[in-house]
């Protein structure tokens, strides 16, 4: 059973970086040191990606929810690395866009959610 991890992007970012189609987005997660800088090489690749929501059903009023499922490898890596990083912060990036940066609430496997403030009218 996995846990499902709930990262939220309140107001960090300018509305236009939440914009990218949903169609054209490769997501990637990065670590985030604690000066702010995102690392180089990625915890999640979109290989490790086995299926993408944009429009989940269960969003937040006021939000747009993504559901992310990853496959096997990418489970593994979610999980070893969000047990050992609770409390820090990751950047999800869709394509060359960064959408989120939140921070690790609790450990996660195999599927997580991203919720971003809807800017849509």
């Amino acid at each position: 059973m996995s846990l499902v991890l709930f990262l939220s992007l309140l107001a960090t970012l300018p509305p236009s970086q939440v914009e990218t189609p949903a169609s054209t987005c490769k997501l990637f997660v990065f670590p985030v040191n604690e000066n702010g800088q995102v690392s180089e090489s990625p915890i999640l690749s979109p290989s490790q990606i086995s299926s993408l929501d944009f429009q989940a059903a269960d969003a937040p009023p006021g939000f747009k929810r993504w559901r992310v499922k990853l496959t096997a490898e990418g489970a593994s890596a979610n999980e070893a690395y969000s047990k050992s990083h609770i409390g820090e912060k990751i950047a999800i990036f869709c394509g060359g866009k960064e959408v989120s940066r939140p921070t690790i609430a609790g450990q996660s496997s195999g599927t997580f959610v991203v919720d971003l403030a809807d800017k849509s009218p």
